[in-house]
C-alpha cells in the first residue's frame, strides 16, 4: 500500500509547491517557532495502553508503566511548519521539510530538510520522527533529576509525533495569529502555530515508561523537546521540564510531588 502511496504523494507535494506557506526563494526570512516543553501535569501507574490499532497484538496487562499527559507548545512568533515531501532514502516514509523563513504571515520563504515523517502503525497516522524524549531518572542531592548515565532508571527513546494544535496556550512576542492551522495527521503537512500547543494523553500508546522491577520511591520524569535538536529554533534553553513523581504499591500507583 506504502509503495502505490509514494506516487500519491509526489503529486500532493507538486500541489503544495503552489500553496500559500510553501518555499519562495529570495524573500527574506522573519524567523523560527520556540518551541517549550511544559512541566508534566498528569501521570498514572498501571498495565500498557493499547493500540489505537485493532490489528497490532494487546499489549501484556502484567507489564507495570508509568503513563504521562506530555505538553509541548510553540512560544515562538511564528509556526513550526513540516511540509512532506517524496523520499530518495525513505521508501516507507517521507523527508521532513520546515520553514525556516517567512516573508509574511502564512507565506514560506524557504525550507529545509530536519527529519523524516512516517506512518505510526499503533497511532494510524502519520509522525515526525524524533519529536520529544521521556525519561524516568532518580532524583539528585538538589532535588534535581541526575542527569547522569548512572541517573537514567527509564526511557521512551526518541519518540515520533503528529505535530498539530491540540491546545491553546499563552505567551509569546509578536504571534502572527492565534486560529489554529494544524490539525491533522497528514503527511503532507503538519506543525505548531503560535501560542498554540500539542498535547500527547497519558492514555495513548507510547506515553509510558517501563517501570517494572523499579523500586518504591519519588523519580524526575523529564520531558524534553526536540532532543536531538533536528528542528531549528529561536530558544532551546525550554526543551526540557520535568516533575518529581512518587511510585508506590509496587508500581501500581504514581503521583505528582509538589517541588517548589
Amino acid at each position: 500500500m506504502r509503495g502505490s502511496a509514494r506516487h500519491l504523494w509526489a503529486a500532493v507535494a507538486a500541489l503544495c509547491i503552489a500553496l500559500p506557506g510553501t518555499a519562495q526563494a529570495g524573500q527574506t526570512p522573519r524567523s523560527l517557532p520556540n518551541l517549550a516543553a511544559v512541566t508534566p501535569f498528569y501521570v498514572e501507574a498501571g498495565p500498557p495502553n493499547p493500540s489505537e490499532n485493532p490489528l497490532l497484538p494487546p499489549p501484556d496487562p502484567s507489564k507495570r508503566v508509568l503513563k504521562f499527559t506530555t505538553e509541548v507548545a510553540n512560544l515562538g512568533s511564528v509556526p513550526l511548519d513540516v511540509l512532506g515531501v517524496p523520499s530518495k532514502d525513505e521508501p516507507t516514509g517521507l523527508d521532513a521539510e520546515q520553514c525556516v523563513g517567512w516573508a509574511a504571515p502564512g507565506v514560506c520563504s524557504a525550507r529545509t530538510r530536519v527529519g523524516t515523517l512516517h506512518f505510526h502503525d499503533a497511532h494510524v497516522h502519520w509522525h515526525f520522527d524524533g519529536f520529544a524524549l521521556h525519561e524516568l531518572r532518580r532524583v539528585g542531592s538538589d532535588g534535581a533529576p541526575d542527569m547522569s548515565t548512572a541517573g537514567l532508571v527509564g526511557s521512551t527513546g526518541k519518540t515520533s509525533f503528529c505535530l498539530m494544535d491540540s491546545e491553546r496556550v499563552g505567551g509569546g512576542d509578536d504571534p502572527v495569529g492565534t486560529a489554529p492551522t494544524y490539525q491533522s495527521c497528514t503527511g503532507v503537512r503538519q506543525g505548531i502555530t503560535p501560542q498554540w500547543a500539542d498535547v500527547y494523553e497519558a492514555g495513548l500508546p507510547g506515553q509510558e515508561i517501563p517501570i517494572d522491577g523499579v523500586p518504591d520511591g519519588v523519580y524526575a520524569l523529564v520531558i524534553t523537546a526536540n532532543p536531538a535538536g533536528f528542528l531549528l529554533e529561536t530558544d532551546t534553553t525550554d526543551n526540557a521540564a520535568w516533575a518529581l513523581v512518587a511510585l508506590s504499591e509496587h508500581g501500581n500507583r504514581a503521583q505528582l510531588v509538589d517541588h517548589a
